[in-house]
């Protein structure tokens, strides 16, 4: 018997695959009804072999318990985030243990605070984002 699991790169067409059969999975499970949350991640300095314009993006929509996931760029989402892809691969490796979630959230509260300050709005993600998080790093190369 085979114990290795496949891994896939970092925002490859199959790891996004991945990430919607997951995101599926947690929505269908956990989404609730008249909540949304959407993101969007671009990374910059992506591998060829990612893409051939050296920028990797890729989006999700939660509407209740549906989700629209797909590559590419799009600017109508809740969070938007751009950053180097060689950092957020390594990122995309580590598993969020409680202490790292618990950081997160102190360090998300800290940041509403200051965009409320601003004037700026800020959707707090649902709880269950972590375990796609998690899940995903197992399965990235």
């Amino acid at each position: 018997m085979n114990d290795k699991q496949i891994k896939f790169n970092f925002v490859s067409n199959e790891w996004v695959d991945q990430a919607e059969i997951i995101l599926n999975d947690l929505v269908s499970r956990f989404g609730e009804e008249g909540i949304s949350f959407s993101v969007s991640e671009t990374f910059t300095d992506a591998p060829e072999e990612i893409d051939s314009s050296g920028i990797a993006s890729w989006y999700f929509f939660i509407e209740g318990k549906s989700v629209r996931v797909g590559k590419g760029k799009t600017e109508k989402t809740d969070v938007r985030i751009k950053y180097d892809y060689a950092k957020a691969n390594v990122i995309a490796k580590i598993i969020y243990t409680e202490e790292i979630i618990a950081k997160q959230k102190e360090e998300t509260e800290k940041a509403l605070e200051v965009l409320t300050k601003k004037g700026k709005e800020f959707k707090e993600p649902p709880d269950y984002l972590s375990e796609l998080h998690n899940r995903l790093a197992l399965l990235t190369a």
